[in-house]
């Protein structure tokens, strides 16, 4: 059987997946299919973030049971990375699938420079209905069941953008913090943004 690993990327946005995705697959195309954000909204992030039987239930959906059987073919000839912020709530899928040869990149900014970069982008504050559906998706806020930090709920309509952006933030970096303890077993690798492309 091809020893092949599947390879994903962690973060909460404006960390760089895109170029890490056009990077890998520029220097390493007879290495590893690389993909950046395939499947947009379909991972549906938000609903499923730290859910009882997620995986299972996101294995349900046709277009993710699909993408898998595909990476799953792919891996007879390469290895599969892919990068991209939405899939955040898809990692316990993704080491149910494929165990250990699941491994996981979580790329980490500074907390103000990657906020201020997500506002600029209108991240929770939307300009059109088709933003507005994809943040929904996506972006997490307390009043969502299983979040980590339920209390700022209280507080969230006085909140600016930027600080939901932290909000953001917080919860997924916090997230692949607690991956590690949830499965001892993951291949596991932290980098910060700050050190690929210096100071932001």
């Amino acid at each position: 059987m091809s020893q092949n690993s599947v390879v994903l990327f962690l973060s909460c946005g404006r960390t760089g997946t895109q170029w890490f995705a056009d990077t890998l697959a520029q220097h390493y195309p007879d290495l590893a299919q690389v993909e950046h954000e395939p499947l947009g909204n379909v991972y549906q992030s938000v609903r499923f973030f730290r859910q009882k039987n997620a995986a299972n239930n996101q294995q349900a959906i046709f277009e993710i049971a699909q993408h898998f059987d595909a990476i799953k073919a792919s891996l007879n000839q390469k290895h599969y990375i892919e990068a991209g912020w939405p899939a955040y709530a898809a990692i316990p899928a993704f080491l149910e699938q494929f165990s250990t040869r699941f491994k996981l990149v979580h790329l980490v900014r500074n907390p103000l420079h990657n906020a201020a970069s997500m506002t600029t982008l209108h991240f929770y504050s939307p300009r059109n209905p088709e933003e507005k559906v994809f943040f929904d998706t996506y972006l997490l806020n307390p009043h969502k069941a299983h979040v980590q930090y339920p209390e700022y709920a209280s507080i969230w309509d006085k909140l600016t953008f930027l600080e939901k952006n932290l909000f953001q933030w917080l919860e997924v970096n916090s997230w692949g913090n607690e991956l590690t303890k949830l499965y001892p077993q993951l291949a596991y690798h932290r980098i910060r943004f700050e050190d690929v492309f210096g100071p932001s």
